[in-house]
């Protein structure tokens, strides 16, 4: 038992760039498939066994949205 907890030990620590590459690399390929499926036009998408089925809003309500950001501090102003 502690050979395993050994080993695994040692493949997290040989092997850590690699992982933080690979589960970044997994959670940008989830996050762009999202925000496909966000942008859609499309009523329903079906992929890899998963299927959503929705009513996008329409074009012309899309244009008339109003997205109200409020009074966001620009930290990048450099005073001179």
């Amino acid at each position: 038992m502690s050979e395993a907890r050994n080993d695994f030990h040692l493949f997290i620590q040989e092997n850590t760039a690699f992982l933080l590459s690979f589960f970044g690399l997994l959670g940008g390929c989830c996050s762009y498939i999202l925000i496909f499926a966000l942008k859609s036009r499309c009523t329903s998408i079906k992929c890899c066994g998963f299927e959503i089925s929705r009513i996008p809003i329409p074009a012309e309500q899309l244009a008339a949205v109003n997205l109200e950001l409020g009074n966001i501090p620009n930290n990048n102003v450099v005073n001179q």
